[in-house]
């Protein structure tokens, strides 16, 4: 019998979209993919200090009020 999720994820990146290019660079590197990012969630989730690749908290990082974020591509098609 296959395993039921509680919860299921889907992330696409294209290469040729600049930013997933970094992000799918990145993750080959990792041994596991789903579990680096498994991981980093849980600590995101939990508090716990995450430094990224400038030796900056991620937690600590602040967003400016007016700062703009890309939208989703295709968000409608996205299956929650």
């Amino acid at each position: 019998m296959a395993k039921k999720y509680d919860v299921r994820l889907n992330i696409y990146l294209d290469k040729s979209e600049p930013k997933d290019k970094i992000l799918i660079e990145f993750l080959e590197k990792k041994y596991s993919e789903v579990g680096f990012i498994k991981e980093t969630m849980y600590a995101l989730a939990t508090g716990e200090a995450i430094q990224s690749n400038k030796s900056e908290l991620l937690l600590e990082q602040e967003v400016a009020a007016d700062q703009e974020f890309e939208p989703v591509k295709d968000a409608e098609n996205i299956d929650l």
